[in-house]
């Protein structure tokens, strides 16, 4: 009795999990690209809010001709634009994240479905280690 139950338990936590991971992934692409993640863009290409603030200043929405500039990676920008952009703005954000992000970007392409599947692909990292925390 005891070994059905924990096999189900078993079963009914995978089909969980598989679950989980395929809502992660449907979609991506299809949603709202909001302040985050514009911002994190933004960051990646190695620009600053100063570069932008004219755009955000107005209200509204922001027409993508006018904010397509300052998300596309530069070739004149490196990883230490990246990192001076950060350092300057928002110091408390850990620069690993943004430098993999460009990296990701440069190496597949630059699109929100590729830039959400990063963080995507790095949330799956958290079963391995919660396993082998539980261990």
């Amino acid at each position: 009795m005891q070994k059905s139950y924990f096999h189900w338990l078993r079963v009914l936590i995978v089909i969980v999990l598989i679950l989980g991971v395929y809502f992660r992934f449907i979609n991506i692409d299809r949603k709202v690209y909001w302040h985050d993640e514009i911002i994190t863009s933004v960051r990646i290409a190695g620009y600053t809010k100063e570069n932008f603030s004219d755009i955000l200043k107005k209200s509204g929405v922001v027409e993508q001709e006018n904010l397509q500039q300052y998300l596309n990676i530069d070739s004149n920008k490196t990883f230490i634009s990246t990192i001076n952009s950060l350092a300057t703005e928002n110091p408390e954000q850990v620069p690993i994240y943004f430098i993999l992000l460009r990296w990701w970007v440069k190496l597949f392409d630059n699109s929100i479905e590729v830039i959400r599947s990063f963080s995507a692909v790095v949330s799956l990292l958290v079963f391995p280690c919660v396993y082998w925390l539980c261990r």
